[in-house]
């Protein structure tokens, strides 16, 4: 068990780089990284320039370290996290800055986090709460994500979804499903082979749709009664080969107003 203690100013960010196991990024001490690592990699080790700390075999190179390792990393709230690994699964736990995670069939769990790139092969992704922006590309992996500002989603037959999203959405699949439970932006566009999409609106709304389905059944909500003016307008574009469009009227809870 290797284990190092690191100073770092208000904007540290942290770079780690390992080929197999598991890694767990944990808000700790503000101005203070620390890492504990257990691999029998001799090679694997610690760095720091500036407020940027290293974590690889060769940290000035940013190889991948050739062997399994279970990394524990507590960072201060707000750090930047960059993940490279092959099938580590991926674990980040209280507030995070902006993380960029490559992984090919490691899991991803992000608790609260700025924004999110994860790039993954079979992985899946997890997302508690993303303040602005995630983009998730992904083969056969699943992406769920509980709130989200913007969301770009692209996948094989994995599927998407999301509970609440509050900026626009863009999501591509082959045979994966989308749901968004409670849609809040103003465009959402959707392209899909045979996966079908539900979209959640709040009452209210005002929607302008573009669709084209070649197979699929498009279902909309019944007519609102007319209250005045809309109190927010909508547009949705989905292009849909043999799956289903589902638009369905929601309550908005207090936290989501």
């Amino acid at each position: 068990m290797k284990g190092e203690k690191l100073s770092v100013g208000p904007g540290a960010a942290v770079d780690i780089r390992i080929k197999s196991g598991r890694l767990d990024v944990k808000e700790g001490t503000e101005g203070e990284v620390t890492v504990e690592i257990d691999t029998d990699d001799p090679h694997l080790g610690v760095e720091r320039t500036g407020d940027r700390v290293y974590i690889a075999s060769d940290a000035a190179s940013g190889w991948l370290s050739s062997r399994p390792a279970k990394v524990l990393v507590f960072a201060p709230g707000g750090a930047d996290i960059s993940v490279e690994t092959t099938s580590a699964s991926v674990n980040c736990e209280g507030r995070m800055g902006d993380l960029d995670i490559k992984t090919a069939t490691g899991d991803v769990t992000l608790e609260r986090v700025e924004s999110a790139t994860v790039k993954t092969a079979s992985g899946d992704v997890r997302a508690a709460r993303v303040e602005r922006d995630i983009k998730v590309a992904c083969v056969t992996g699943d992406a769920r994500v509980d709130r989200c500002g913007r969301g770009a989603f692209s996948t094989a037959s994995g599927d998407v979804r999301i509970g609440t999203a509050a900026g626009s959405v863009i999501v591509s699949t082959v045979a994966g499903d989308l749901d968004i439970g409670l849609f809040l932006g103003r465009r959402a566009s959707v392209k899909s082979m045979s996966g079908s999409a539900g979209i959640g609106a709040p009452a209210g709304t005002k929607l302008d749709l573009d669709a084209t389905l070649l197979s699929g059944k498009l279902r909309l909500p019944a007519p609102g009664p007319a209250e005045g003016a809309a109190a927010r307008q909508m547009r949705i574009k989905a292009k849909l080969v043999s799956g289903d469009l589902t638009i369905k009227r929601v309550e908005q809870k207090a936290e989501d107003r």
